[in-house]
């Protein structure tokens, strides 16, 4: 999480200064919508029971982001972000262990969009989303808060398609089930990280 955020002010950093030389007479995109899909891995602690977990178990994420900023290099957007995850229970020779668990990981919210021009035809965004988290498997749902943060690099092929690798974080807090413990130290939620692939659409 530390290193995202250097990056962040990195690169909010390029973009200001960027965005001072765009005021000229090309014309900008005034949004963009993104198709992105990639690994991701949830780096919290999930728990195959009361003293065992497991961490940097990997899953497949899909997102969608809407985004408008006009000829600023700040505006607003909106994400859709979905995620599956399957925890493999260890085996023990003659003790019952139940079937792997496949978790699904759900965010949509609005967010605040900083970003701008890097070099001719690359350009740079970066993120930071608060809106409702969802997680479900097959005998449980639990509805809370989330935060996406997420940092873009993207390679524009016309004024009107691109194509971006984007870096995710994306944490969901839920209410602690009752009869349930955790260290002090802990929440009761899922955090993952996360590298996609997609495409740009520019409007």
């Amino acid at each position: 999480m530390r290193r995202l955020l250097i990056l962040m002010v990195m690169l909010s950093s390029i973009a200001v200064v960027y965005g001072e030389e765009q005021q000229t007479g090309r014309s900008q995109s005034n949004g963009s919508l993104k198709f992105d899909v990639g690994p991701v891995w949830t780096i919290s602690k999930l728990y195959t029971s009361k003293s065992e977990y497991q961490t940097g178990v990997r899953g497949t994420g899909l997102l969608f982001s809407l985004s408008s900023m006009g000829k600023r290099i700040y505006g607003f957007g909106f994400d859709l972000y979905g995620s599956s995850t399957t925890v493999e229970i260890p085996r023990r020779s003659f003790v019952y262990t139940p079937d792997d668990v496949t978790y699904k990981l759900f965010y949509f919210g609005p967010s605040f969009v900083l970003g701008g021009s890097l070099v001719k035809c690359l350009r740079g965004e970066l993120s930071v989303g608060l809106g409702m988290g969802v997680y479900n498997d097959k005998s449980d749902t639990n509805v809370g808060l989330g935060f996406n943060y997420k940092l873009d690099v993207e390679l524009k092929l016309s004024r009107s398609i691109g194509i971006g690798v984007e870096g995710l974080s994306q944490t969901c807090y839920f209410k602690k089930p009752d009869g349930f413990e955790l260290p002090d130290d802990e929440y009761y939620g899922y955090r993952q990280l996360g590298v996609m692939l997609g495409l740009r659409v520019y409007y």
